[in-house]
């Protein structure tokens, strides 16, 4: 990855270095799955290994640091020190490169994701940076962004067990913020076209399979989950509500 410079970078930069060609600016409730199944992740990490989680764990961004916590059924060794499982407290990580080892069927067999924070010494980050591509996102108009952040809300405030809000109680939230706009129909409507759309590039899980039926509360929070891991939707959108942690 010599094409990779991250003394260009923000401050708080994650640079994936292996398997590389991502960078993730420092965002505050920003998160990078990784794990075996490659269309749900931000990095792929033992595809063909079953004793790696589809979801494994996590990379998050919360007050000034980015976090690794493990989420799958075997553990994530984080440097030379740590040996995260399923439950634990996520651990920070510091400036500098960190290698993540994840665990496969065989105890023996660790798969390496290995990762670079830009430190406080670097410059500031140029506009572009050969090698590197930015955590995707999705364009949310700004009615979208407003409908998601309502019904997220409570997910976005990371609630404990919390639950998306229903249609109906979108609307009734929403009449406060712009009285008349928006009934519950509307919303409706306005999620499943962007469920169709996102389905329609390839994301899994927010249309039922052909042949299939499903519950649309499990398509709908599949959506949220998609838009919060890929960064689009995170707490700095919970200022539209004037409830910004």
């Amino acid at each position: 990855m010599a094409t990779m410079r991250p003394a260009t970078m923000r401050r708080g930069t994650l640079v994936v270095l292996e398997p590389g060609g991502l960078a993730a600016s420092p965002a505050e409730g920003r998160v990078l799955w990784f794990g075996r199944n490659r269309s749900a992740v931000h990095i792929c990490v033992g595809s063909h290994d079953a004793g790696v989680s589809r979801r494994h764990g996590t990379l998050e961004y919360s007050s000034g640091c980015w976090w690794v916590r493990a989420q799958g059924g075997r553990p994530v060794r984080v440097g030379r020190t740590h040996v995260l499982r399923y439950g634990d407290e996520p651990v920070p990580l510091a400036d500098g490169r960190t290698s993540l080892l994840v665990e496969g069927s065989d105890p023996n067999d660790l798969h390496l994701v290995r990762v670079e924070v830009v430190g406080a010494d670097a410059p500031p980050r140029r506009d572009t940076c050969s090698g590197t591509a930015p955590v995707r996102g999705y364009r949310l108009d700004a009615a979208e962004r407003l409908v998601m952040t309502v019904l997220a809300q409570r997910v976005l405030q990371r609630q404990s067990g919390a639950t998306l809000l229903t249609s109906r109680e979108a609307a009734a939230y929403l009449a406060g913020i712009q009285p008349g706009v928006w009934t519950f129909r509307m919303i409706e409507h306005l999620v499943r076209r962007m469920r169709e759309r996102l389905a329609a590039q390839g994301v899994d899980g927010l249309v039922p399979e052909p042949g299939c039926t499903g519950y649309d509360s499990a398509y709908r929070r599949n959506l949220v989950e998609e838009l919060i891991d890929s960064g689009t939707l995170g707490t700095p959108d919970l200022r539209l509500l004037g409830t910004e942690e």
